[in-house]
This record gives C-alpha cells, sequence and structure tokens, in this order.
C-alpha cells in the first residue's frame, strides 16, 4: 500500500473565491511546524472541482498555491521529500 503506516488526510472542495484550498494547505503547514513527529507521516491529497455554479465567476489559481505547496514538500526531516 503506498500510504501504509501514514496519516491520510483527503480534502475535497470546489474551485471558490474564498481560498478554502489555500487555508488548508497553510493549516497542514502549522500542524506540521508545531508537531513535528508528523513531518513524513502525514499526507494530504487535495481533490479540487470545478465551480458549480454556470454563473461562477472565472477563477484562477492563486499563484501562491504553487508556491505553498512546494514550501509544504520542503525537505524538513526525511529525504525522500
Amino acid at each position: 500500500m503506498q500510504f501504509q503506516g501514514q496519516m491520510v488526510l483527503i480534502g475535497v472542495d470546489d474551485m471558490d473565491l474564498f481560498k478554502g484550498i489555500e487555508l488548508k494547505l497553510m493549516a497542514v503547514e502549522r500542524v506540521l511546524d508545531h508537531h513535528p513527529e508528523w513531518r513524513g507521516k502525514l499526507v494530504l491529497i487535495q481533490v479540487t472541482n470545478a465551480p458549480r455554479s454556470v454563473t461562477a465567476l472565472p477563477i484562477t489559481v492563486d499563484p501562491a498555491l504553487p508556491a505553498l505547496q512546494s514550501e509544504l514538500k520542503r525537505p524538513t526531516c526525511c529525504q525522500q521529500y
């Protein structure tokens, strides 16, 4: 199993203007900063759905998200990151 022995968090969110995904990534980073024992043991799988409303405003990916994702993948305690 790919994630055997790890805590897997699964997030399923609609793409929206409220930055929920960005806040979730920041929360995971904070957990790892405050609980270093979870580094290498905590996995977040994020699924993002398109907006449900046909009248929804076009949404672009915040340029900060890829940078935040890279920051979460930084080598913190294990070489396999």
